[in-house]
């Protein structure tokens, strides 16, 4: 007689993917992933542009073993020529700490790039983020702890990161970061009806639940030789004969609130550069760095967002979206950052929530120095 095996559970639904389980639940692995498909028509000094193409390819495989208290994920976006964006493993100890090592998202760059691209309220990141950031992913490891409360909730995040974005080691094993790790943090409270620990982060209100996040976010990236810090090598600078970078910091404060199908979002975020004296822009002394001229490597300024949206209980939604960018030299014309503004108007269907959606909009890009850009948006979303 053959013996009894416990037998697992196989299951699909759009948004999880498949999902394989033991028979008691402790272990569990889930393949899924999105598909975006993006049009575009651009109106511009020179005329029209048309566009499409695939704007995410995301393939995802993540787990969970209770027992252990492990955790990973694995996530890609195969619409990228470097298409890893995610790659964690996470052990939560029996404090409620967790610890996470692997190539994850930043948290000091502020709420909007912690939600994932296929979970944004519209198809396209905000002109602050494009601004300030590229992926917001970057190897390192992470020290989070949460408390959760019937109507509050706190969490506080430390983060030691690469400072070199997605590739930290470029193309070979010659290609060295000269410059420091990145250190970063975030503090949150959360106010009102608690959220599920597991539930992803986004903006639009399905639930109708009465919340409010409040969130202060920082980074310090010693030697930095990205624009935005999340790469290296894209200049050189000197002190004597020897190469040295300046410090680049960022920080920023968020806060969403949803009520009914309502839900508001704003940030404020603030790019500074330190640590310039004695910089030079060869080994010559008679090349020295001037403090305007940090600018024209660093993207260094203010910015602002505002957005809301609604969601009717049929699942029509309304997004609308200003972004405000200020260069922290608004006189120097050699500054990477130039006076920007963004402003959106959008429909979204969710036919099934994020899993099955259709998004229509128009944006509207006007800067200082060049002209200004209208472009009207449609996109299809499948997550599986």
């Amino acid at each position: 007689m053959l013996p009894v095996v416990a037998q697992g559970n196989l299951d699909f639904s759009l948004g999880n993917g498949l999902t394989a389980a033991s028979a008691d639940g402790q272990y569990r692995m889930a393949m899924g992933g999105s598909v975006q498909l993006l049009g575009t028509s651009i109106w511009d000094a020179e005329g029209r542009g048309l566009q499409a193409y695939p704007s995410l390819g995301f393939m995802r495989l993540q787990g969970s073993a209770r027992p252990e208290a492990v955790e990973f994920l694995v996530q890609l976006n195969f619409a990228q020529t470097t298409p890893l964006l995610d790659a964690w493993v996470r052990h939560t100890t029996r404090w409620g700490s967790r610890i996470t090592v692997g190539q994850m998202q930043n948290v000091g760059n502020g709420l909007e790039m912690l939600v994932f691209e296929d979970l944004q309220a519209a198809p396209m990141r905000s002109l602050v983020a494009q601004t300030f950031s590229i992926s917001g992913r970057e190897a390192g490891v992470m020290l989070d702890h949460r408390v959760a409360k019937d109507r509050w909730g706190m969490g506080a995040y430390a983060q030691v990161t690469s400072g070199d974005g997605r590739n930290s080691f470029g193309v070979d094993s010659r290609d060295v970061d000269l410059g420091g790790l990145k250190y970063s943090g975030r503090v949150e409270l959360s106010l009102g009806v608690p959220k599920s620990g597991q539930a992803p982060i986004q903006f639009a209100s399905f639930d109708r639940k009465t919340r409010v996040l409040l969130g202060l976010s920082g980074s310090y990236n010693r030697g930095a030789s990205q624009a935005v810090g999340e790469g290296h090598g894209a200049f050189q600078m000197y002190r004597g004969s020897d190469a040295a970078f300046p410090d680049y910091r960022k920080w920023s404060a968020d806060v969403l609130a949803t009520k009914g199908g309502l839900s508001i979002y704003g940030q404020m975020m603030y790019a500074t550069a330190t640590n310039l004296d004695g910089l030079q822009w060869t080994p010559s002394v008679s090349n020295l760095l001037r403090p305007q001229e940090i600018s024209r490597v660093l993207h260094l300024g203010r910015a602002f967002i505002g957005q809301v949206e609604y969601v009717h209980p049929s699942r029509w939604a309304v997004v609308g979206r200003r972004s405000l960018v200020l260069p922290e030299f608004g006189d120097y014309s050699g500054s990477l950052v130039e006076a920007a503004s963004e402003s959106l108007l959008g429909i979204n269907r969710y036919v099934v929530e994020h899993q099955v959606k259709w998004f229509v909009g128009i944006q509207r890009l006007d800067f200082v120095a060049k002209p200004s850009e209208t472009r009207l948006a449609t996109m299809i979303q499948l997550r599986f």
